[in-house]
């Protein structure tokens, strides 16, 4: 009974079947990082090649970026950090001692600036986002005090 005939036409004794071929290795660029790989260069071509030349001014603003010493840049960047560590320190220095970190501060400072440079009419959104992190995050701080702090920051 153990070698019945299963409806395959193959036994079902258990034992592995003697009549299949082996499976052949499937070919290096079949391989799920190399059609990945090709997927991605695929992409990349037709972003470089039709998508960028159909917006105006592009190879202008490409050779004007390739202009820009990469120096300043940074020297730019480092004063536009060390502008924002002082916004933070400023706002700090206003609420009561103890109250909340340097660390805390700048990233309400950063959450801020970062909403306020992305959504139009930003500064409305920033600063309610602001006096948001700062009541709910700090439950110690009321919102008047709150609202104060950041209307002078804004002032200032």
């Amino acid at each position: 009974m153990s070698d019945a005939v299963a409806p395959t036409g193959e036994a079902s004794g258990g034992g592995p079947a003697s009549s299949r071929a082996p499976a052949r290795p499937k070919p290096w660029w079949w391989s799920k990082p190399a059609r990945n790989a090709l997927k991605i260069v695929a992409i990349f071509f037709v972003f470089y090649f039709f998508i960028l030349p159909l917006i105006p001014g592009f190879g202008r603003a490409v050779h004007d970026l390739q202009q820009v010493n990469p120096a300043l840049l940074l020297l730019g960047l480092l004063l536009e950090m060390g502008s924002l560590v002082c916004y933070s320190l400023l706002t700090r220095a206003a609420l009561p001692r103890g109250c909340v970190s340097v660390g805390r501060m700048l990233r309400i400072q950063f959450s801020t600036r970062a909403l306020a440079s992305v959504v139009p009419g930003g500064s409305a959104a920033g600063s309610a986002l602001g006096y948001r992190l700062l009541t709910v995050w700090l439950p110690l701080i009321p919102g008047l005090l709150a609202l104060a702090v950041l209307a002078r920051r804004k002032v200032l």
